[in-house]
């Protein structure tokens, strides 16, 4: 007993220390509930850890148990995609995205939904990425509602494109009232987030 506890200390250590091994081995245990009281947020919090610093046992692992739990709308799944969002796994943060634009197993979000695709499609999530593309161009083939207000948190955030976007739905009335004024608005929007880019071009 005194061994295992020994061995159990020693790998708390290693794993502060940043050894990715130890990382991954103690995160398992605690996903198990083997030699530990199983505990799912050290269990996410350890394998995104080990994964992000290059694990590739912990990558398999994380990835699985994120598969499964965008399946499932119990706490304890949110629970584990909430703590590997939060330790920037991009896969991670696109269900939890996705969950909040969908309304599964959390209160339908948009904002809260763009904030997490945003930064899987920063951390270089291609799901992340197709799924954006693929709000934007459904605006503009089709114009709904929904799928424009999607758009316009990207546009209120700063992104072009969807201020761009956004004007011509305005001036079309397109899945919105027409509005040649806020049309207007969204142009010129886009228009100095192009000048202040040059500038900061000019600049470097």
């Amino acid at each position: 007993m005194a061994t295992k506890k020994a061995k159990l200390r020693l790998l708390h250590r290693q794993a502060s220390a940043g050894s990715t091994q130890a990382q991954r081995l103690l995160g398992e245990k605690y996903l198990n509930g083997k030699g530990v009281p199983r505990d799912i947020r050290k269990a996410a919090m350890l394998l995104s850890r080990a994964a992000n610093r290059g694990d590739r046992r912990a990558k398999d692992i994380l990835r699985e148990k994120l598969r499964i739990a965008a399946r499932h709308t119990a706490p304890v799944h949110l629970e584990f995609i909430r703590i590997a969002a939060d330790e920037h796994v991009g896969q991670a943060q696109r269900l939890l995205g996705k969950k909040y634009l969908y309304g599964k197993g959390l209160p339908r979000d948009v904002r809260k939904a763009v904030h997490w695709l945003a930064l899987a499609a920063s951390n270089g999530d291609r799901g992340a990425r197709d799924l954006i593309r693929e709000k934007f161009l459904r605006v503009t083939q089709y114009g709904g509602s929904r799928d424009l207000a999607f758009v316009r948190v990207f546009a209120e955030n700063g992104m072009a494109q969807a201020q761009c976007l956004l004007g011509e739905s305005y001036l079309a009335g397109s899945g919105v009232n027409r509005d040649y004024r806020l049309a207007e608005q969204q142009r010129n929007s886009k228009v100095v987030e192009r000048g202040v880019r040059r500038g900061r071009a000019a600049q470097n």
